[in-house]
């Protein structure tokens, strides 16, 4: 990537919301909830039924899979009831914890099973695809006491209002040196000027000035008595996001042959996404800023799974699947609030327009599996399911253009971005199912998936580049891996009526920071100084602050009743 290329992307991340409302972090953020459920028998499997099958839930592990059912047609409901425990630690700032608990619909399906000589199967069925629902809060202390400068760089831990200096400064440079004044970001065309609304805030809330409001290095305004920049001592925060994914799903499956099975699925997926931030950063002083954020998207799109199972031994049975990315048709809307100095004359907080909606599209990633299952008689079934979902295929549109790939696209820089930091996800299920007695079956299963985030994008708890957010909603989450352990049971109430239960616990690490690492052109913004042109000027490092660690433990316990006719 050229330099021209990252500063144009920069600008374009930190410019308002109604140019640029999404980012790499946006597409990460709705993408990776992202996990289609099931029936308590799926859950208690781990999702390990690509190549087990018959149960509508499999679909979205290979569609293929529900031509092995035969018979009657059924009709099935599933709910759950889901808790969760939230633990953040923040520099020194000792450990909070947040709890969520509610009871949730998880599937509903109709399957017509083949019958009567037909090879055929089809299953019409809504289900529970992901959840928002996640209270966050960390509170970092010592902050100057934890002050990192890297050794022979100009880099060093910093406050947001450096990063709201670094955007108008990255934008004059990007700008072949030309200047913007204070007064320009402090009048009311400013928000529809182009600027970055970060930088607008900071300048006109005080966090930010430069020589003489002339324009040129823009720098942090909090100061100690001696006139040197002051870190912050202490930061604050909370977010909670809450929201839905539902996927709507038409499958069909063919039974060519005895050991031979086709099957195809035709998914539309909802969603719905709110989030409530609130940052703060104190110093010494008495003095502070503060940052909200209040967002609200809503998206729909499809998408296309494709499977086989094929058996090449009596009880052995091998499948693979390919499901395409979710084609979503995006619409944002956002509301930031920030908070002056404590000595500006007027303290009331400043709110940014009316409305900074917009629209965009995005292609969830390629998901690619492969399966296997081994029937040992009527008594057990043993599992092992493989899928990489394809981060890194992500990918952000206009919604004008006929081509998501157009080149000169506003998005070009955070599709490279999304390559450059995002990887498969690897996931592994293992499942095993026993028939204790003919009408009671006992399961377990065991999920693992890696974190999307590629190596060497965090190091000991910092940003080792620039990642492009969008707007003002400057906090972002990095996902770590996650581990999942499940029990259940199934049991034949009647020839026509069972009941299933399911137990899944699953506990993932994430990394929180509350806004990116940055370039900070600044320093060079004058290219015929002597000391620019040599190199011994470079532009300054801004690492951020060091990620809050976040601790997220869910359990959910699930019911299903299934009705045969």
């Amino acid at each position: 990537m050229t330099q021209y290329k990252i500063l144009t992307g920069l600008a374009l991340m930190l410019c308002p919301l109604t140019l640029a409302a999404q980012s790499e972090t946006t597409a990460l953020q709705l993408t990776h909830t992202y996990e289609p459920q099931g029936s308590a028998r799926y859950a208690a499997l781990s999702g390990a039924m690509g190549a087990i099958g018959s149960d509508p839930a499999s679909i979205a592990r290979n569609p293929a899979g529900i031509s092995l059912f035969s018979g009657a047609n059924r009709l099935s409901l599933t709910y759950g009831y889901d808790w969760s425990v939230n633990k953040g630690s923040w520099y020194g700032g000792g450990e909070s914890k947040m709890e969520n608990s509610a009871f949730r619909f998880k599937e509903l399906y109709y399957q017509m099973g083949a019958k009567g000589g037909s090879n055929f199967s089809v299953v019409l069925a809504a289900r529970n695809a992901g959840r928002f629902d996640r209270s966050f809060s960390a509170s970092a202390s010592g902050i100057a006491a934890n002050y990192r400068r890297s050794e022979g760089t100009s880099s060093f831990d910093n406050s947001l209002a450096d990063y709201a200096a670094a955007g108008v400064n990255n934008l004059q440079y990007d700008q072949n040196g030309q200047l913007i004044p204070d007064a320009t970001l402090a009048s009311r065309n400013a928000f529809s000027n182009g600027y970055p609304w970060l930088s607008i805030f900071g300048a006109q809330a005080g966090w930010i000035k430069s020589p003489n409001g002339r324009g040129g290095l823009y720098s942090n305004n909090y100061l100690d008595g001696s006139g040197r920049i002051m870190r912050p001592s202490a930061a604050y925060l909370s977010l909670r996001e809450t929201g839905a994914i539902t996927d709507y799903d038409l499958a069909v499956a063919l039974r060519a042959t005895e050991t031979l099975r086709f099957g195809a699925s035709f998914t539309y997926t909802d969603m719905s996404y709110n989030l409530s931030s609130i940052y703060r950063e104190d110093f010494e002083g008495g003095d502070y800023l503060g940052l909200q954020n209040r967002v609200s998207i809503s998206s729909g799109g499809f998408r296309v799974g494709l499977g086989l199972l094929y058996e090449p031994l009596d009880g052995l049975r091998i499948g693979a699947s390919l499901y395409t990315p979710s084609f979503m048709y995006t619409n944002i809307d956002a509301s930031p609030t920030v908070t002056p100095r404590k000595d500006d004359r007027n303290q009331t907080p400043l709110v940014g327009p009316a409305t900074a909606a917009t629209a965009f599209r995005l292609h969830t990633p390629w998901r690619l599996g492969a399966s296997a299952a081994y029937i040992i008689g009527h008594r057990a079934i043993l599992s092992a399911d493989y899928e990489c979902a394809f981060y890194g295929s992500m990918r952000l549109g206009e919604t004008g253009r006929s081509d998501m790939w157009d080149t000169g696209s506003r998005y070009d820089a955070d599709n490279e971005r999304i390559a450059a930091h995002y990887t498969g996800v690897h996931t592994l299920r293992l499942g095993a199912e026993l028939m204790a007695t003919q009408r009671l079956a006992l399961r377990a299963g065991y999920r693992y998936s890696s974190s999307p985030v590629k190596s060497g994008v965090v190091s000991e708890g910092y940003a080792q580049g620039e990642v492009f957010v969008p707007g003002t909603q400057v906090h972002y989450t990095l996902p770590g891996a996650l581990n999942s352990f499940s029990l259940g049971a199934g049991y034949r109430i009647t020839p026509d009526l069972s009941l299933d239960l399911a137990f899944v616990s699953q506990q993932r690490t994430n990394q929180v920071f509350a806004f990116p690492f940055v370039r900070d052109y600044g320093p060079v913004l004058n290219r015929r100084d002597p000391d620019v042109q040599s190199g011994k000027v470079q532009p300054e490092n801004l690492l951020g602050l060091k990620a809050a660690q976040e601790s997220l433990r869910q359990q959910e316990l699930l019911l299903s009743l299934t009705y045969r006719f």
